[in-house]
């Protein structure tokens, strides 16, 4: 190689590893979801410490261990809603994660891979949708219960 082949050999790289850079890209805002779910709920009812899922960014591993953040997440929302006494019936999110990581290794097979990044780009996003609704929904029941305290106290005390 010499001195002229560098410029190809850079974008070469540069094409190469661009869908690595974007599945980074999306997987830590996603990542980031999920820790925030996990720490949206009492520690009591957390079924992951909310920092393991960062073990997700971790290639090949990170397809095994997402079966266990997907479990860890849904049962951690179960037990809070429970014990919240709000209404446990779900989705919790579990069949729609499990769905996406089923169809994430039949990209690498030809001639299904289009047909495998649809359905694994649709269940990725509804699963990312529903955990970030339930964070919110968590979140705003804490914020009105702050109200509520803050009132209370207001009125008991002044």
């Amino acid at each position: 190689m010499n001195a002229s082949d560098l410029p190809y050999v850079i974008v070469g790289l540069a094409i190469y590893a661009s869908p690595v850079v974007a599945f980074y890209a999306l997987k830590v805002p996603f990542l980031l979801t999920l820790r925030n779910a996990l720490l949206a709920c009492h520690p009591d009812n957390r079924r992951m410490d909310p920092n393991a899922v960062w073990l997700g960014l971790i290639p090949v591993f990170s397809y095994f261990w997402h079966f266990r953040v997907i479990h860890a997440v849904a049962d951690t929302f179960r037990a809070e809603y429970r014990d919240r006494d709000l209404d446990d019936t779900g989705p919790w999110g579990e069949r729609l994660g499990w769905r996406a990581q089923i169809y994430l290794p039949l990209l690498a097979v030809p001639a299904v891979n289009v047909v495998a990044g649809i359905l694994f780009a649709v269940f990725s996003i509804s699963y990312w949708v529903l955990v970030a609704f339930r964070t919110r929904e968590l979140r705003k029941l804490d914020e009105e219960r702050a109200v509520r305290h803050r009132v209370l106290r207001a009125v008991l005390c002044g």
